[in-house]
């Protein structure tokens, strides 16, 4: 997999995270917020709600549900569809920041149920290979964006890495899978890049 996107990606919050930065600062200095500012948001409104979608993320395409315990401190959990089966999914959250944008780092798992019965690879051909694919544990660690407005309205972007822990791929029936139809579900069901995005509204 090209690891350009991963690029733009970094690239695009290391510049935004600059910005959020200046921007905090630039209030302190006209009177506004300090970053130890107890009025933050997050403060404010501790509790959302948001669809997300991604991959190798919280929950695959589906809810998350974050707490604001402090400004700078949130956990989330996640439910939805991966690939791999119904997924749930837990994260640490550390807030850099203290204002409506802020940078973020993150520690998370994952859990996929798998995918019930055994799935051919190729369906027009009579010999293909058969794979089942069982529960699977994965870990993330992630940067990312939290914007949450005043109004409530809140945006959540991450990317990152997740590790899989466990190998949940095999191959059941049919010839021998070739190198190409491996590689193909090491991305699919594998350890790689993660990223998602999820809107919704802080309560």
């Amino acid at each position: 997999m090209s690891r350009f996107p991963l690029y733009v990606a970094l690239g695009l919050v290391a510049s935004l995270s600059t910005a959020a930065r200046a921007q905090t600062e630039e209030a302190s200095r006209w009177g506004g917020s300090s970053v130890d500012s107890p009025e933050s948001v997050r403060t404010q409104r501790r509790f959302s709600l948001l669809g997300e979608t991604g991959w190798n993320s919280l929950s695959g395409t589906g809810v998350v549900g974050a707490f604001n315990a402090t400004a700078h401190v949130a956990f989330d959990v996640g439910l939805g569809l991966g690939l791999g089966g119904p997924k749930v999914g837990a994260r640490f959250r550390f807030n850099l920041l203290t204002g409506n944008l802020t940078p973020f780092l993150g520690i998370g798992a994952m859990r996929e149920k798998g995918l019930e019965g055994d799935l051919a690879l190729h369906s027009d051909e009579a010999n293909t290979p058969r794979i089942h694919v069982s529960p699977s544990t994965f870990v993330q660690a992630v940067t990312g964006l939290d914007w949450t407005a005043g109004s409530g309205f809140h945006l959540l972007f991450t990317v990152g890495y997740a590790r899989r822990l466990t190998d949940n791929v095999n191959y059941v029936g049919g010839r021998a899978p070739t190198h190409d139809e491996r590689d193909a579900w090491r991305i699919v069901e594998g350890s790689g890049l993660s990223t998602s995005f999820a809107l919704g509204y802080a309560f």
